[in-house]
């Protein structure tokens, strides 16, 4: 009914937005992140990478979402007590990465139900 061309604009405007989200990582990996792993994991403090980075920032925007989660990890007086400044990056990161990726998954898989 209306051709495959929205499809594919969806699922651009996910990709799109995921590497919008990347380049958003390495902003919050240059700026504050040691600062975050320090509170979180004491003096056990290292850096495996950037991959690894992405997921442990997902993680904590996360945290930042759902304090229930938080709370079961041990971690939540830690998150409630960062500034407001590093929560909101983190949210934002959380809430572009999960929003992204579901537009370029559906506009992936939606020529198979069309």
């Amino acid at each position: 009914m209306f051709g495959l061309h929205w499809a594919l604009t969806v699922s651009a405007l996910g990709m799109l937005g995921v590497y919008v989200a990347i380049g958003y990582v390495f902003y919050i990996r240059v700026t504050f992140q040691r600062a975050i792993d320090e509170k979180v994991m004491g003096n056990k403090y290292y850096d495996m990478g950037v991959l690894f980075s992405f997921n442990k920032l997902l993680m904590y925007g996360h945290y930042c979402l759902f304090s229930k989660r938080a709370k079961r990890d041990g971690v939540d007086v830690i998150f409630k007590q960062l500034p407001k400044v590093q929560r909101i990056h983190l949210i934002i990161l959380w809430v572009l990465m999960i929003g992204s990726g579901g537009l370029a998954f559906t506009g992936a898989i939606s020529h198979l139900y069309l």
